[in-house]
């Protein structure tokens, strides 16, 4: 079998499979990259850890022969050196392996035909259930990633896509992003509300992905898997289960809140960007039991910020428009997870929705839409309530 494809190709085929790769792994064929021709005689360069699979697929080589062979993880190390035009050629007999030729250099790397790691089977006949584009995808998650749990088994693990509800969902309970699907997706009929990626195919997708390009990703769902595939790449991973063997999925966000929020105000991105960074930063390094949560007091079209740390506090006066709140309506929360929440909005000026100091506090963009679960404080008794409010009296 020889294989002729430029180094630039190759490691970039490699280095979306990588990320699936245990090298700390007992079984010595999960730490092996497989290289193979496909049907339509292109490289197929893919790897697996029994939990995920990574199928890159190269069209810009020459293949002659169909075999599948293993490179050690740690012995490509040699080929990644490598620059140019690669010629790979497998050897057979007791001492085969592979040469490679490039320019004056050649090198003999040992190469694994005996113990070929099992592919998923995925029935060909079932049907996408969503068709998204594979750079907005890439984008979503990357932007979801700090609203994962990463606490495995958590309900919280990983990010749904809601195909019922079209759109994205990422949470770790103390807040959430929403990102509404794009008009190009393709939303399927079948009878599935969402499939929830596992929070350990966040990175690898991260890798996998193309940012680059107008490729579409499929996505559909087995009995025990979840497979995403386009062009050049596919991604299969197991589908989470609880403990009982039921299949997780995320909570129906909808149904969390009571009643429809019909009070709230208008407030300017920048405005609440400068606040949060500075209040981030007050409380930077103190433990938990140091730092307070960041309290907001609304008055007719004011708004006023309030956080303590154990040496310092800060207070801030922001401006806002069309507030339906009830005067001296009061809420508090995490300013970390506020800064994080209005920073992935995409309007300037956007509406925020608050109810009661026990609601979430829900952001408004574009596409974009977050929640930010309150923290509890007793407003008529906390100190710190008081202090808010001689401040603002005295602004």
């Amino acid at each position: 079998m020889q294989i002729n494809i430029h180094s630039k190709e190759l490691q970039a085929a490699v280095d979306r499979v990588l990320p699936v790769i245990n090298k700390k792994s007992f079984n010595t064929p999960l730490k092996r990259i497989y290289l193979q021709a496909d049907a339509d005689g292109c490289l197929k360069v893919w790897a697996t850890d029994l939990d995920q699979y990574v199928e890159v697929v190269d069209r810009y080589c020459l293949i002659n022969g169909d075999k599948v062979f293993g490179i050690d993880v740690d012995d490509y190390k040699f080929i990644k050196k490598l620059n140019g035009y690669l010629s790979i050629n497998l050897t057979e007999g007791d001492d085969g392996g592979a040469e490679i030729k490039c320019e004056k250099k050649t090198i003999k790397i040992r190469t694994f035909t005996d113990v070929i790691p099992p592919v998923p089977q995925f029935d060909d006949d079932i049907k996408p259930l969503a068709i998204l584009p594979e750079a907005w995808l890439l984008e979503t998650i990357t932007k979801c990633d700090k609203f994962i749990s990463h606490k495995s088994m958590s309900h919280w693990d990983g990010v749904s896509v809601n195909v019922a509800k079209q759109r994205i969902e990422a949470s770790n309970g103390y807040y959430c992003v929403m990102r509404s699907l794009p008009s190009d997706a393709v939303k399927s009929s079948e009878n599935c509300d969402s499939i929830l990626l596992p929070d350990i195919s966040i990175p690898v997708l991260k890798k996998v992905l193309n940012k680059k390009g107008d490729n579409m990703l499929s996505i559909s769902q087995h009995e025990s898997y979840i497979k995403m595939s386009s062009e050049t790449c596919t991604y299969i991973v197991h589908r989470l289960r609880r403990q009982d063997g039921s299949f997780m999925t995320y909570p129906d966000f909808d149904k969390i809140l009571a009643e429809h929020f019909d009070t709230g105000f208008v407030v300017q991105k920048a405005d609440m960007i400068d606040v949060l960074k500075y209040d981030c930063e007050l409380i930077k390094g103190f433990e938990k039991h140091e730092a307070t949560p960041l309290i907001l007091r609304v008055d007719n079209d004011r708004m006023g910020t309030y956080i303590a740390s154990a040496k310092l506090e800060a207070f801030d006066e922001v401006d806002i428009n069309h507030c339906t709140c009830d005067s001296g309506f009061v809420i508090a929360c995490n300013p970390n997870m506020l800064y994080n929440a209005i920073e992935l909005i995409d309007k300037p000026e956007f509406n925020c929705d608050v109810k009661r100091a026990v609601d979430p506090i829900i952001l408004h963009g574009d596409e974009y839409k977050c929640w930010v679960f309150p923290v509890r404080i007793t407003d008529k008794t906390d100190p710190r309530v008081d202090t808010l409010k001689k401040y603002m009296n005295a602004a």
